[in-house]
C-alpha cells in the first residue's frame, strides 16, 4: 500500500510539474464595439493579447493604441479621425479590415512591430505612415501619400489610386512586393533611400512629368519583375 501511496504523490507532483509550464500565463479576451460605443475605452480596458471585435458602423475617433492587441472590424467599419490621425499604433498588434479617413496628417501612424491587413485609407494627406510594419492586401486613394514606409517595413498586395505619391519609401530595408499603383503623381517615390526592394509590381497610368517609379538621391535599391506601362518615364534616376 506504501508503495502505491508514494506512486501516486509522485504522479500528482509531476502532473503538477506538466501544467506549471504548459498553462499560459493569462487567457486572451475577446471584447466587442458596437456603433456608438467608444472604441477606445476597450482599448483602455484590454490587456496584451487581447481580441477587440468592431461592429459595423461608423466612429469618430482618434485611437491611440499602445498595446499588443488585435483590432478587428467586422463588415464595413469605418474610423473618421475629424481632421487629425484617426489611429496612432505604438503596440505590436494586428490591425485588420478597418477604413481609416479623413485626416489632415496621417490617417493612421504605425510604430513598431505591428501588422496591417486589409484596411483602407482615404481623404487624407497621407493614408499611413509606418516603420517596422508589415502592410497586407491594403487600398489607398485620394490621399497625397498613400502608403509612406520609413524603414524595415514589408507591404504586399497593395492598391493605391488617385493619390499624389503612390508608396513613399525612405530608410532602408523596405519591401515592396505585388503591389498596384496607378492614376498618381508618382506610382513609387523613394527619396534619400537604400537597400530597399521593389518586386513583382504593377505601375501604370500615372503623370507624365514624374514618372512610374522615381528615385531621389537614392542608391542601391533593387527593382525587379514588375510591369511598368503607360507613362512618359518609367523609371526616373534624380
Amino acid at each position: 500500500m506504501g508503495h502505491i501511496i508514494n506512486f501516486m504523490k509522485k504522479l500528482v507532483l509531476l502532473i503538477a510539474f506538466i501544467l506549471l509550464f504548459y498553462i499560459p500565463a493569462y487567457f486572451s479576451d475577446e471584447v466587442v464595439v458596437k456603433e456608438g460605443e467608444s472604441i477606445q475605452a476597450a482599448i483602455n480596458d484590454a490587456k496584451n493579447g487581447d481580441i477587440i471585435y468592431i461592429e459595423k458602423g461608423i466612429y469618430y475617433e482618434n485611437l491611440v493604441i499602445n498595446k499588443s492587441i488585435k483590432l478587428i472590424g467586422r463588415g464595413e467599419v469605418t474610423i473618421n479621425g475629424g481632421g487629425k490621425e484617426a489611429a496612432i499604433i505604438k503596440g505590436n498588434g494586428i490591425i485588420k479590415n478597418i477604413i481609416f479617413t479623413n485626416s489632415s496628417y496621417a490617417a493612421v501612424k504605425a510604430d513598431g512591430k505591428n501588422t496591417i491587413i486589409n484596411c483602407t485609407f482615404y481623404k487624407a494627406r497621407y493614408g499611413i505612415i509606418a516603420s517596422d510594419s508589415i502592410i497586407k492586401e491594403c487600398k489607398a486613394y485620394e490621399c497625397g501619400g498613400g502608403i509612406v514606409a520609413e524603414s524595415n517595413c514589408f507591404v504586399e498586395g497593395c492598391i493605391i489610386t488617385k493619390c499624389g505619391l503612390g508608396i513613399e519609401l525612405h530608410g532602408e530595408n523596405n519591401v515592396v512586393e505585388k503591389c498596384i499603383m496607378h492614376t498618381c503623381g508618382v506610382g513609387i517615390y523613394l527619396e534619400n533611400a537604400s537597400r530597399n526592394i521593389i518586386r513583382q509590381c504593377t505601375v501604370y497610368k500615372n503623370n507624365n512629368n514624374e514618372g512610374a517609379i522615381f528615385l531621389l538621391n537614392s542608391s542601391l535599391n533593387v527593382i525587379e519583375k514588375s510591369n511598368i506601362s503607360y507613362g512618359a518615364f518609367g523609371i526616373r534616376m534624380m
